[in-house]
């Protein structure tokens, strides 16, 4: 998971989150002399640590295209859980399948959240 800022944010203002992996992986193996072609996409949950998810095929981005982000609305420090999960399908002899079973990965995050004063000036 990474997140902006990396030292912490206030309450209030979004915190910009994204993971770095790929939308598609994609592959060619052989197995005992057949070739196969494997394409895997991610789906992501995220848990925000204060009640809060999303569900989303979106990996987010930095600033300024970000597309994942969160508000939070109390000073504390929040556990952060990204669970992507691959699904998708292989190829042999111009025959697709679906692939079975569950490529799971899961990411943990520390986000702390301060209260700060903000000044108005004219």
């Amino acid at each position: 998971i990474s997140k902006q800022p990396d030292s912490g944010a206030v309450v209030g203002v979004d915190v910009i989150y994204w993971s770095a992996l790929p939308a598609v992986f994609s592959t060619r193996v052989s197995v005992v002399g057949e070739v196969i072609d494997v394409t895997m996409r991610p789906a992501f949950f995220w848990s925000f640590g204060d009640g809060s998810i999303a569900i989303t095929a979106d990996s987010g981005a930095p600033y300024p295209g970000e597309t994942i982000s969160h508000t939070y609305s109390n000073p504390g420090t929040y556990v952060v859980i990204l669970v992507t999960t691959w699904g998708g399908t292989w190829v042999h002899n111009g025959i697709a399948r679906v692939i079975t079973g569950v490529v799971r990965k899961t990411s943990v995050s520390i986000v702390k959240i301060a209260v700060a004063p903000t000044l108005f000036k004219r």
